[in-house]
């Protein structure tokens, strides 16, 4: 899988061997050669016990160097000349941990300027040393830069100046700037600001070709896309060119890089094993529409940082990719050396080695290119090396063989990370249902005490409604005059008050049934009995009819009553 800081380095020396130095599964750096028959050779282990991330590279005399960390965080240089290997500490750690310090080497005319970046609390810094006569000079902070993935972009061009491109604060938003360091002077210059973007630029990625041009792109961040954006300098010249937009995306160019093919300058980008890239002229116009690469490695693709010391790749010769170095005539490799540092390709170690972007006739195409082919080498093998060649093709074809099994043993491991995340999800997926189920139970609980205490509450002013219609009732009652109320009114009362008190019981049985039902529209009927048993039990207040309050049998009595005659002598 292609990862931009997951790089492995391949060097083809004068004689043509290529040597690739790579970090293994068990956190080892090693290193092994190709075969005249496209087959790499057994792994030969440099240093145990390493951080992931390094750097190397060769100088012109075929010299590798080669910056590392042990997993204590310790920085090491080792200088490898293909007979013997010397290492020696360049910074010791102060706390034993390791991450990626963004290792750098220059090789310039002797002397070797490694660069490192260091984390001091909640700042980084960018700082370099250097190796002159076997003597190692005291670290010095070039400036700070930030903590992203990609913080700067190291290259140096073939007048012995170092260029270091950063981000630095300019009170509003981070701009893209560089440094200068001339190797003769061993001086820095001030930041020089190339981005004056109304946002955030990051990522940059810088390199010089051989007429001393910069060429530089990064990725800038407007409110909705990610920008990639390209400009270049040249060497007589303080002024870069306008910003050229190369493309625009939702998602981040975090894997991206610049390179020159031939008079091409491509600028590409990976996304999930997919390679997509833009073209230009090498004088930074005629830039094209982005497009998706053809003929795509997959699964095999990785981040590959290639340099070659043939003179034959940078002329339009033979110049095949075979490991002995012998000029068998069957393609040139073009436009590849055209950087001093290594560019950093995507590509495939499978039966070789690809990368895209180059061909064999060092054109550029859509299809990637195998800058080793069996077939080409195997049309004129002399009769001698038929068994050797038989032999290496076997070798080959394990070779194959342990990358698909290798490839099948990832699969399983990360589909057995796969059930096990699946595992502890559901795990997780029933404890929540667990505990909704609880939550929900408690909600019903909740809800039907809230319903009952609506229940007695409705009961209980039922029940006081009636008792202030049976003391109203009453005290109508009581206002009435005593002496006017005769046997039969009394008896008619004391009739109703025994009905009223037979209502009223029955209509509080009624009330307290009423409580026990579950349903409002059974609290809604005992709120309309009450009211019509109040409006019943209210008597109406009519004056009664004149006499209507005598004893028939007194008025009787009064209309027969004669006066005596006693009376009646007296009045004459």
């Amino acid at each position: 899988m292609f990862n931009f800081h997951n790089r492995q380095f391949i060097f083809r020396q004068t004689t043509g061997e290529l040597w690739n130095f790579f970090c293994d599964s068990g956190q080892n750096i090693c290193y092994n050669t190709l075969t005249n028959t496209g087959v790499w050779s057994n792994v030969f282990v440099l240093h145990k016990n390493v951080y992931r991330h390094f750097y190397a590279e060769i100088d012109q005399d075929d010299v590798y160097h080669i910056l590392f960390q042990d997993i204590k965080g310790n920085i090491n240089y080792s200088r490898l000349d293909g007979q013997s290997t010397k290492t020696i500490s360049v910074l010791n750690s102060r706390t034993p941990s390791a991450y990626d310090k963004q290792l750098y080497l220059a090789p310039l005319s002797g002397s070797l300027y490694f660069f490192y970046v260091l984390q001091h609390d909640n700042s980084f810094m960018l700082a370099y040393q250097i190796l002159d006569d076997l003597r190692m000079s005291t670290p010095k902070v070039v400036d700070y830069v930030s903590g992203s993935s990609q913080p700067c972009s190291i290259v140096y061009d073939r007048g012995q100046n170092i260029y270091a491109f950063y981000q630095s604060y300019d009170g509003k938003y981070l701009q893209i700037g560089y440094k200068k360091l001339n190797a003769a002077q061993k001086h820095w210059s001030d930041f020089i600001p190339v981005t004056k973007y109304a946002g955030n630029c990051e990522y940059p990625h810088a390199l010089v070709d051989s007429s001393g041009v910069i060429h530089l792109c990064y990725q800038r961040r407007t409110p909705r896309l990610f920008e990639m954006v390209y400009q270049q300098k040249a060497p007589d010249r303080n002024l870069w060119s306008a910003e050229t937009v190369i493309h625009s995306s939702v998602h981040s160019f975090e894997n991206a890089s610049i390179l020159q093919v031939q008079d091409n300058i491509i600028v590409y980008w990976v996304r999930e094993n997919i390679v997509y890239y833009n073209s230009g002229a090498q004088d930074g116009s005629n830039w094209g529409k982005a497009s998706r690469y053809g003929n795509q490695p997959g699964s095999q693709l990785l981040c590959l940082c290639y340099k070659s010391n043939s003179p034959r790749d940078r002329i339009k010769g033979d110049a095949s990719l075979v490991g002995d170095g012998s000029l068998r005539g069957d393609g040139s490799l073009r436009g590849d050396g055209s950087s001093l540092s290594p560019g950093v390709y995507p590509g495939s170690l499978s039966n070789g080695l690809r990368l895209l972007f180059l061909s064999g006739d060092g054109s550029l195409r859509g299809g990637a290119s195998s800058l080793f082919s069996v077939n080409s080498s195997n049309a004129n093998i002399p009769e001698r090396n038929l068994n050797r060649f038989v032999a290496d093709t076997l070798l080959q074809l394990q070779g194959s063989v342990e990358e698909i099994r290798e490839g099948w043993t990832e699969a399983r491991r990360e589909m057995s990370q796969l059930t096990n995340a699946y595992l502890e999800l559901k795990k997780e997926i029933d404890k929540y249902s667990i505990q909704l189920g609880m939550v929900k139970n408690q909600l019903d609980q909740n809800k039907r005490q809230l319903n009952q205490d609506k229940r007695l509450t409705r009961g209980r002013e039922i029940i006081m409604c009636k008792e202030e219609a049976k003391q109203k009732l009453v005290s109508q009652k009581e206002s009435l005059p005593h002496d006017s109320i005769n046997e039969n009114t009394t008896s008619e009362d004391s009739i109703k008050e025994d009905t009223i008190k037979e209502d009223v019981i029955n209509e509080d049985t009624k009330a307290e049934d009423t409580i026990k039902e579950d349903t409002i529209n059974e609290d809604t009927k005992a709120e309309d009995i009450i009211v019509e048993d109040i409006i019943k039990e209210t008597p109406k207040e009519e004056n009664p009819p004149p006499g209507s309050t005598l004893d028939p049998e007194k008025l009787q009595e009064w209309e027969n009553w004669e006066e005596p005659k006693q009376w009646q002598g007296a009045e004459e």
